[in-house]
């Protein structure tokens, strides 16, 4: 699964980045947590950014104040719960690391996970519309994730999709049917990415800031 990640370069570096302007300000971030309202690409006739909170609440949820915040492929292969909105409502969520935890101990251990190039990159989801807790209408979107790759399996048994950045343009094309939307979600090349143990202070959502990501042991191999 994916429970927090980074987007740790500013607007205009986004801007440049995707090749689309952005309204509103964004500071970068070193601790995204759901419930969060972050810039997300749809496309709504061109692509465009937006803003969305992370995590839907269904109709069918039966988690109470938990939101879904993760989808897996392969339910999105099995299951008709999910077939509308991989057929119309993807979009891409701009990001540039995730953490994810090492089980053993009393406390767990933080990973952060990067591409070894440092870049931007996007990982896929699905969008929904409903109502938030004021009962005002809000965008909701939740991550798709998939088997691990050799390096996110040492630490854990799921991985956020990447895309390749040659099929982020195809991923937002609403001509592009279910099943092979879905051909582009597999486990992003271990060879091309990066992760070290940080600080157990990104345990908590209020924290935030650079030295969250500050390598704090030895590089995993």
């Amino acid at each position: 699964m994916c429970g927090r990640f980074t987007l740790s370069e500013d607007k205009q570096s986004l801007e440049q980045r995707f090749g689309i302007k952005m309204l509103g300000r964004w500071d970068p971030r070193f601790n995204i947590a759901p419930s969060q309202s972050l810039p997300v690409i749809w496309n709504p006739g061109k692509p465009e950014f937006t803003r969305q909170v992370w995590g839907m609440k269904p109709v069918w949820w039966t988690h109470g104040a938990r939101e879904l915040i993760n989808i897996r492929a392969e339910t999105l292969k099995t299951k008709k719960t999910f077939k509308h909105l991989l057929a119309h409502q993807r979009c891409l969520v701009p990001a540039d690391g995730f953490y994810e935890w090492e089980a053993g101990g009393r406390i767990k251990q933080p990973y952060y996970f990067s591409l070894k190039d440092k870049d931007i990159f996007a990982f896929p989801a699905l969008w929904e519309k409903e109502a938030g807790d004021d009962g005002k209408e809000i965008t909701t979107f939740s991550l798709i994730t998939v088997p691990p790759n050799p390096l996110v399996k040492k630490i854990h048994d799921r991985m956020p999709c990447i895309l390749k950045r040659e099929d982020e343009e195809r991923w937002l094309d609403p001509g592009l049917d279910s099943e092979k939307a879905l051909d582009l979600c597999y486990a992003y090349p271990a060879k091309s990415m990066q992760a070290y143990p940080v600080s157990r202070a990104v345990n908590s959502p209020s924290q935030e800031g650079p030295n969250l990501i500050r390598r704090d042991g030895p590089i995993l191999k």
